[in-house]
């Protein structure tokens, strides 16, 4: 079985044991209502805080997470593991880059030494909520490292129809651009 494959399966376990959970709690959704609201079958707890707008269960999807799906909220239900050096492996074998996103967000900048020793390619400098010493920190680790920089916005839709920042925004500067954009012609030129 593919380990894509294995992970959606696993994320529509998941689903139907936070669904449990809000059975549980006297809330009748349905796996279906979530699902309709992921693409390709690809569901995760946004998908359910969806659902649970649409039922006036709460006004917002940050509500939603707020009240019953952050961690340690009653609808909880923590995803399965996958170790950091077989993701870097996954995504090395479909000919990606390896990056490590928003260390500043969870600070465990411990971790990135291991992460370059197993094959990490980058690290995510430029992110919203890395205002511009953390940026500049995490700049001075990827290049102390050999890393790749690369930026993003976090930008994963807006599901209330606001998000802070428009996709693509913080921009990563065209030299890092450029280095990133090479190593990715040269991965996929080494696999031809």
């Amino acid at each position: 079985m593919s380990f894509l494959t294995q992970m959606r399966r696993d994320r529509l376990a998941r689903l139907h044991k936070m669904i449990g959970r809000f059975w549980a709690m006297g809330m009748e959704l349905t796996a279906e209502e979530a699902l309709a609201h992921a693409r390709d079958g690809n569901v995760g707890r946004p998908h359910l805080a969806r659902v649970l707008v649409n039922h006036g269960v709460v006004s917002s999807v940050d509500e939603a997470f707020d009240r019953y799906l952050g961690t340690d909220k009653p609808a909880y239900v923590p995803r399965p593991e996958v170790s950091p050096s077989d993701a870097i492996r996954v995504i090395h074998e479909a000919g990606g880059i390896a990056a490590l996103a928003h260390p500043g967000i969870h600070n465990r900048d411990e971790a990135i030494a291991d992460l370059a020793a197993n094959g990490l390619d980058g690290l995510e400098v430029y992110h919203p909520n890395h205002l511009p010493h953390k940026a500049a920190r995490y700049r001075r680790l990827a290049t102390g490292r050999g890393l790749l920089i690369t930026g993003g916005s976090d930008f994963h839709g807006a599901l209330d129809g606001v998000h802070p920042v428009a996709p693509g925004m913080p921009n990563l500067p065209e030299e890092d651009f450029r280095r990133l954009e090479a190593a990715y012609i040269a991965r996929h030129a080494s696999r031809a």
